[in-house]
């Protein structure tokens, strides 16, 4: 369980069934690096915030997020990028000058009610899967670029 901070840029794999309980935050925050985030059969509960900032890029390949409780940040030029893996529930939220969503040749998955103040962004040849319970609601947007899905 997190309660406080982990911060900055390199990797965090979850192995097997693991579990990752954030309450507090989850920041990558260092210029032009990639947090890393991944997980083949684990996944993250996320009651806290995740973020990127300052830059930084807060890489998702492949995790399952339960977000209900949480939200997820891109703020300060930075990215919030998702490759695989699924969001259930909670709050985006990013500004003007970031990335927030699907990259090229990523994907992922949307579940349960989502406050979305972000702009979700899907880019060319990215795949975004939306479960059938997907409940948006907020101020933001979801952009599809040409050859998105």
């Amino acid at each position: 369980m997190n309660d406080g901070e982990i911060s900055g840029a390199g990797e965090f794999h979850l192995f097997g069934d693991a579990q990752l309980v954030n309450a507090g935050n989850i920041i990558a925050n260092k210029s032009g690096e990639r947090f890393l985030v991944q997980s083949q059969e684990g996944h993250i509960s996320n009651n806290g915030t995740m973020s990127a900032e300052s830059g930084g890029i807060l890489l998702l390949n492949p995790v399952v997020i339960d977000n209900v409780e949480g939200s997820i940040v891109a703020k300060d030029n930075s990215a919030f990028e998702m490759r695989g893996g699924s969001i259930r529930g909670g709050l985006f939220a990013s500004e003007e000058n970031s990335f927030f969503g699907i990259p090229t040749w990523g994907g992922g998955s949307l579940e349960g009610e989502i406050t979305n103040a972000a702009h979700f962004s899907i880019s060319q040849r990215g795949t975004l899967l939306v479960s059938d319970d997907l409940a948006l609601q907020g101020s933001g947007a979801i952009e599809l670029h040409p050859n998105s899905a």
